[in-house]
């Protein structure tokens, strides 16, 4: 099914395709000016003839379209049994790495930190490269990427030898730590399949082809299996997981049921768990250790409890129609998300009546996702989605800001009652850090030349269209005046808010009477003060997010991200003086901080 929007252009005059971050095949990549929001649970895939074009996903034939009044909200039925709603205004995911795609389906899968803020992953020729949220960082030779640590050391396997390399950055490069001497190939399959850190950081554990392997950071040791042969089904997928405790470890690709080590004696055999079935593809673990989810080639989840490593029926589900191609559970235990089939699921597992799994979120990716993965705050609560496809861009989806409806359980949506009160859900800390009511002043995390520098605007550089440019400034600065802003939440969008200018600047020409000062964004990303009604075209929309930089000391810390269009999931950044949105990691000329202080006056 097809959703073309003819009010809708195209982006920086392409007139033949485009796609939503990645050129594959015929498709061409998408200009600076980002792509257009999509629908929930589809992507923006192409544009023809100046028309924005939506493949809306499921995995049966369309049998039914309606709109809705509103004359956005759009229903469809389909063949596989489901009647599905499209809303126009979730967000992009907040990251899209565009070079983390030289990696196949069984091998070289990204690894990343818990929190998800630091990922490892391949590049082109052999190489690995580090993305952190200011840029990405090259790691000479040629190796593969195994683990990112706890202590901020990153691990990756040398293709030649096998050996695991362990390395720090310094002043933004990369440097060579340590060398441990490696498992070694079997019959000179020289791949690495998956790597994991156990959970105290002191181990890390990975799989080759018929090989599964722990290396000992602090013995500097590795241990590894005998071979263990290949055995796996037609999607070939590899998949390792670690109990929480570090006592289990769990390989597929080794027999068409999962294996089950001990990692502190590879040497004892691995017996399969649970009764025969089709080939078992991936594995994750429930956070209290007690429970085991089995992706399948049939498509299923299986649930086993892992005192007696047997199965609960009642627990599986059907994730997929076709096989399991990878799968994470988040901290909350009742988020499991699976890929395969060109679709991306997230499900609420438990639910405090019955057993049943039932899907939340559902969109199509153009290859089957190898890699989930939960990224969590620092509080432990699931922040953001990670997942990669072969040939595909790695994305990180939000989940804490106006997208965070989306992967809410249903009978948490349904308890939201329409109105004000609905702009944000009550009690969360990120919302408490701007406060409805109060002026605040927005300081910048980085300090301009050892002064702490705050959005405001020259009194003298207001156009004759009455819109204002803003700047970081300084105290005392001559001409300058810091800009004080209040939140305007906007109930007919929870999570949506506007910054109304307190310390408005006089604009010249123009009837203001009765319009409000409003920060808005302009078509090349410039953030301006603009007299307008509330609302006016959607500019002045933006989110709170959780800050993209670790902000220690303060508690009044975020990052803004837009909710217009045409700039659809950028974020607010600064480079020197200047102030405007751009990807979180995509811009080459505003690679620098994303957060910001709101401080009450």
């Amino acid at each position: 099914m097809r959703l073309l929007h003819f009010l809708r252009p195209v982006p920086g005059g392409q007139s033949n395709s485009y796609d939503d971050g990645y050129a594959y095949i015929i498709r061409e990549r998408l200009d600076d000016t980002g792509p257009h929001s999509p629908a929930t649970r589809l992507l923006t895939r192409t544009a023809q003839r100046w028309r924005a074009i939506f493949l809306l996903g499921s995995e049966g034939p369309g049998t039914g379209l309606v709109f809705a009044r509103d004359g956005a909200t759009l229903h469809t039925a389909s063949g596989d049994g489901t009647v599905r709603s499209w809303n126009p205004a979730v967000p992009l995911p907040g990251t899209r790495i565009n070079d983390a795609s030289y990696f196949q389906q069984a091998s070289r899968h990204p690894a990343a930190s818990p929190d998800g803020s630091r990922i490892l992953y391949a590049g082109p020729g052999g190489t690995v490269r580090y993305w952190r949220e200011d840029g990405s960082v090259l790691l000479p030779g040629d190796h593969m990427p195994l683990a990112v640590l706890p202590d901020g050391r990153l691990a990756t396997m040398d293709r030649a030898t096998s050996d695991i390399l362990l390395w720090r950055e310094e002043n933004a490069v990369m440097r060579l730590t340590d060398r441990i001497a490696g498992p070694g190939y079997i019959q000179g399959f020289d791949e690495l399949l998956r790597g994991l850190v156990f959970a105290d950081g002191t181990r890390i554990a990975g799989i080759t082809p018929g090989r599964v392997f722990v290396v000992d950071l602090k013995t500097r040791t590795t241990a590894a299996t005998e071979d263990q042969g290949w055995d796996t089904g037609p999607s070939r997928a590899w998949d390792i997981a670690i109990s929480p405790d570090g006592r289990h470890l769990l390989a597929t690709g080794l027999g068409r049921r999962a294996r089950l080590y001990e990692p502190a004696n590879l040497a004892t055999p691995a017996p399969p768990i649970g009764d025969f079935r089709t080939y078992d593809t991936a594995l994750a673990f429930h956070p209290d250790g007690r429970r085991l989810y089995c992706g399948s080639e049939d498509g299923r989840v299986r649930v086993f409890e892992t005192a007696t490593w047997t199965e609960l029926p009642d627990r599986g589900w059907q994730a997929q129609s076709g096989p399991v191609t990878a799968l994470a559970v988040g901290n909350d235990p009742r988020l499991v998300a699976t890929a395969g089939d060109t679709t991306l699921k997230l499900w609420l597992a438990e639910k405090t009546t019955g057993a049943a799994s039932v899907e939340i979120l559902s969109f199509p990716t153009y290859m089957p996702a190898a890699w989930l993965q939960f990224g969590r705050d620092a509080s432990g609560a699931d922040h953001s989605l990670l997942h990669a496809s072969p040939d595909c861009p790695l994305e990180i989806w939000t989940g804490r800001d106006a997208a965070a409806a989306s992967f809410a359980p249903p009978e948490e949506r349904a308890d939201r009652k329409a109105g004000p009160q609905a702009a944000a859900p009550p009690g969360t800390p990120l919302d408490s850090r701007l406060k409805r009511g109060i002026p605040y002043r927005i300081r910048a995390f980085q300090d301009q030349h050892g002064k702490p520098a705050y959005i405001g605007y020259f009194r003298d550089s207001a156009v004759e269209n009455g819109e204002t440019p803003l700047r970081l400034v300084t105290e005392g600065q001559p001409g300058a005046v810091i800009l004080e802003v209040t939140r305007v939440d906007l109930p007919e969008s929870p999570g949506a808010l506007v910054l109304k200018a307190e310390t408005d600047p006089d604009p010249t020409g123009g009837d203001v009477s009765g319009k409000s000062p409003l920060l808005q964004t302009r078509d090349d990303g410039r953030i301006v003060v603009i007299h307008r009604e509330r609302g006016g075209e959607g500019r002045g929309w933006f989110a709170l997010t959780p800050p993209r930089f670790r902000a220690p000391g303060f508690s009044q810390a975020v990052s803004l991200k837009c909710l217009w269009s045409g700039r659809n999931g950028h974020f607010l950044r600064h480079r020197s003086s200047e102030i405007r949105l751009s990807l979180a990691s995509d811009d080459p000329d505003f690679q620098t901080d994303t957060t910001w202080i709101f401080e009450p006056r």
